[in-house]
């Protein structure tokens, strides 16, 4: 992961996708953890992305979707 931090884009985008694809094999607790820390580096290593083209480009979920959007949406209502 530090790797990917220091990357150059081109490099990152190879490396985010092996990282992710290594990833899905973990259990279910750490996976959700890493893949959600791998998205983050990869929002701030992409800021001209929109969160769409980071989602296409690395096969990531809608953020819409994680359990920790849906607590915060239901928190604010």
């Amino acid at each position: 992961m530090i790797k990917l931090i220091v990357a150059t884009e081109d490099q990152a985008i190879q490396q985010a996708k092996n990282l992710i694809n290594q990833v899905q094999q973990a259990d279910e607790a750490n996976r959700s953890n890493l893949l959600e820390l791998i998205e983050r580096i990869l929002i701030y290593k992409f800021v001209n992305k929109s969160q769409q083209e980071l989602e296409a480009m690395f096969g990531l979920t809608d953020r819409r979707q994680t359990k920790f959007y849906q607590e915060v949406k239901e928190e604010t209502k």
